[in-house]
């Protein structure tokens, strides 16, 4: 939540500019302010912020749990589980290791 908070900002003007790495291909502001990120009618970060702040008062307020909704979460977390080992790599590359142990 706090990422799209963060991508809202931008998207909605309250802030003109999202830090991003100063490395390669890295540019928040590019991709969050580029045409595909208002394909939907609204920015895409406020969309998902939205859908993900929906999903907290759930079980306190409905006094039920929503499998789906669990399903989803875990799927969010799978994914980003996913990402763990692509960004070490980024991140020792970036450091030089990638590039020491192949020497």
């Amino acid at each position: 939540m706090a990422a799209m908070g963060a991508v809202s900002l931008l998207q909605t003007g309250t802030v003109k500019h999202l830090p991003a790495p100063p490395i390669g291909s890295f540019d928040s502001g590019k991709v969050n302010l580029s045409e595909t990120a208002y394909r939907s009618g609204a920015p895409d970060g406020t969309i998902s912020l939205a859908g993900l702040a929906a999903n907290i008062p759930m079980p306190t307020k409905q006094k039920a749990w929503c499998g789906y909704c669990i399903v989803g979460a875990l799927c969010n977390w799978g994914i980003a589980a996913l990402t763990f080992p692509a960004a070490k790599k980024a991140l020792d590359e970036l450091r030089g290791v990638g590039r020491a142990n192949e020497e």
